[in-house]
């Protein structure tokens, strides 16, 4: 059976690593190495905005517990991040997650300047996989979409690091049992119930929202699940 490759959103995903730039231009300047100090200046202005504050590195509440389980379901995991390599590689190690992960593509590998978001086909080459076995978590829907298959799956999570990981499991579990991820996409909106602007499905104490989301005249159906919360069940 083909493989399955998660692609996990670095920054506002997994968690807040941007406190990392700081150590990384501190060492830079250290060293006088004023290219990583260049690039790294331009990752802090143009992709992570205002340079943070000193402040410590925060991750999502449970993420690893999350990503250990979905590992030992057989799943591939990936990092596929705007950052560059080592910032991304710093965060990861400092956060204990780098063992998680079967591979790290960074903006050097990824980024797509003319769409402002990522390119998945590294991911695809590397694993030798479709775009249908692959599935997209991350925060920010231009930004995190495959802009080179865009019908590659994508969990939209845009407020993902105020809610616990473990709800991202259910819809996890329900987008990767059928033969693919676009397949179990399909199932899992068959299976939605009408609601106002758009559809709503529930799966393991979780609700989310799922439909198409795009640029319809241009041919751009990007299938996503988003607004993931707990049910009032769950809530109790």
């Amino acid at each position: 059976m083909a493989e399955t490759v998660i692609c996990w959103d670095l920054d506002e995903t997994l968690g807040f690593f941007r406190p990392v730039a700081n150590e990384l231009l501190a060492n830079a300047a250290a060293r006088g190495d004023l290219g990583v100090s260049r690039r790294l200046e331009a990752l802090v202005g143009e992709f992570l905005g205002a340079r943070p504050a000193p402040a410590p590195l925060r991750l999502r509440e449970g993420i690893a517990d999350l990503l250990a389980a979905v590992r030992e379901r057989g799943i591939r995991q990936v990092v596929t991040t705007g950052a560059f390599r080592e910032y991304a590689l710093l965060g990861l190690e400092k956060a204990g997650l780098a063992p998680l992960f079967d591979a790290v593509f960074s903006r050097e590998a990824l980024w797509d300047e003319l769409a402002g978001g990522k390119r998945y086909t590294p991911v695809l080459e590397r694993f030798a996989v479709g775009a249908d076995r692959i599935l997209i978590i991350g925060d920010d829907f231009k930004k995190d979409r495959a802009s080179d298959h865009m019908d590659a799956v994508m969990i939209c999570d845009q407020d993902g690091l105020d809610h616990p990981a473990a709800m991202l499991l259910p819809v996890i579990e329900a987008l990767t049992a059928a033969e693919s991820v676009g397949a179990g996409f399909v199932s899992l909106l068959a299976s939605a119930r009408p609601h106002p602007g758009g559809a709503t499905v529930e799966r393991g104490g979780v609700t989310a929202s799922i439909g198409y989301w795009g640029n319809y005249t241009r041919g751009e159906r990007t299938p996503v699940v988003s607004a993931l919360r707990w049910s009032r069940a769950q809530n109790g």
